[in-house]
């Protein structure tokens, strides 16, 4: 890290939205920032361009680290990577980017969708839906559909495209 920076015991999260899910999140991160005399800064971005803006913004800020809950995008972005390497203290939350190597946090969606259809399949279900955004390179959504598929497929129970909906695309049956 640039010892240059001024430390302002403050940090910063940027995420899409505060719905439940990530309200969640924020919360525990206020808690524990607080426990160890920290700051926190909650940004809301509106789309990826004010995710950007926000990042730059932040950093002129001088805020100590950011955590980042980026937008539906498969790869960094340009400001993230200006970040990671300048040695900015730069956190990804639910995303890994196969382009570049930074700190995340993540959950394990394969094993966690896969338990929640075992689960589900051990109560008798069959016949099993999946609806999720495209995959398009992003590894959250291309776990949990591995999983899905996996659970199905180690039960001996056939993947029927009529049972999987990705929402956005012109045509919703997987071949």
């Amino acid at each position: 890290m640039n010892s240059a920076r001024p430390v302002s015991r403050t940090i910063a999260i940027v995420v899409s939205n505060l719905d439940y899910y990530t309200s969640k999140i924020v919360s525990a991160i206020e808690s524990e920032a607080r426990l160890h005399s920290y700051n926190l800064i909650v940004r809301l971005s509106k789309d990826t361009e004010d995710e950007d803006a926000s990042l730059r913004q932040l950093v002129q800020e001088h805020v100590d680290g950011i955590i980042l809950f980026p937008r539906g995008r498969p790869f960094c972005s340009d400001q993230v990577l200006w970040l990671k390497m300048d040695e900015y203290p730069i956190v990804i939350i639910d995303r890994n980017y196969r382009d570049i190597m930074i700190d995340s946090v993540c959950h394990d969606h394969l094993q966690g969708m896969y338990e929640m259809m075992q689960y589900l399949i051990g109560k008798g279900h069959k016949e099993i839906g999946y609806v999720t955004n495209a995959l398009t390179g992003i590894s959250s959504r291309e776990e949990r559909y591995e999983g899905y598929i996996k659970a199905l497929f180690d039960q001996g129970i056939p993947v029927r495209s009529q049972y999987i909906h990705i929402v956005g695309a012109t045509n919703n049956l997987i071949n």
